[in-house]
């Protein structure tokens, strides 16, 4: 990945939220294959940082500790689920303990929803404001990273749009059609459509650990098939 950029399939014009929207741009095939590979080298990295503590907690304390992906990208069976059951679940459950329930008490699920994403769309652009916007030292090449190109708002962009996914999504499922349809459609085909009501947007939300080199640095923990020149 690193060798293409992190975009293989080549430069789409699709860029933070901000920038001037065309939805053809967004529905690029080639687009839409860089952020699933992105998503994928997301998900890999917690999933690997998910094993280590795992087999740290578990050796030392003998506790078995619950898993943190839970195949988000290809089992999923609807945004719920996604967000819910399979995607990042540690900080879902921080969230959803500590901004929807004790907001659920008092609105509707719609507005606790909104407002849980809001929060981890606030929780991101802390990360990336305290962990890549600075100088930092011993990356691989110094001159690829320009924190003046990291835009604030496009990781809280990615949450809302989602919030408001589940919202949406919370109102047709009050339809029996889209009920039936849930559970008459083969998983791949329903992973499919889940994944499109995010990905076209996945920029937003990886655009600033690209331009802060995370994705490089992430490739550093895991194991890389390189081509070695024979001269």
């Amino acid at each position: 990945m690193s060798a293409h950029g992190f975009k293989p399939f080549g430069l789409c014009h699709a860029g933070k939220f901000y920038d001037s929207f065309r939805i053809s741009e967004y529905l690029d095939p080639r687009h839409l294959g860089n952020c699933f590979l992105i998503a994928v080298v997301l998900q890999q990295g917690l999933a690997v940082g998910d094993s280590i503590c795992s087999l740290i907690i578990q050796s030392v304390y003998g506790m078995k500790v619950q898993r943190n992906m839970n195949n988000p990208l290809l089992e999923s069976t609807s945004p719920s689920d996604f967000w819910g059951r399979r995607w990042n679940l540690m900080v879902h459950g921080v969230l959803k303990r500590g901004m929807y329930k004790p907001i659920r008490q008092y609105s509707s699920s719609t507005i606790a929803s909104i407002a849980t994403f809001t929060a981890s769309g606030i929780l991101h652009e802390w990360i990336v404001h305290s962990a890549l916007m600075y100088h930092r030292i011993g990356i691989p090449d110094e001159s690829l990273y320009k924190p003046d190109n990291i835009a604030l708002g496009t990781p809280f962009a990615f949450f809302l749009w989602n919030g408001i996914v589940i919202s949406i999504e919370k109102k047709l499922g009050r339809f029996k059609f889209v009920h039936y349809l849930s559970l008459r459609l083969p998983r791949p085909v329903a992973a499919l459509l889940i994944l499109m009501s995010s990905l076209p947007f996945g920029v937003w939300f990886a655009d600033p650990y690209y331009e802060g080199r995370l994705f490089w640095d992430q490739e550093g923990l895991l194991w890389t098939i390189i081509k070695i020149d024979s001269n």
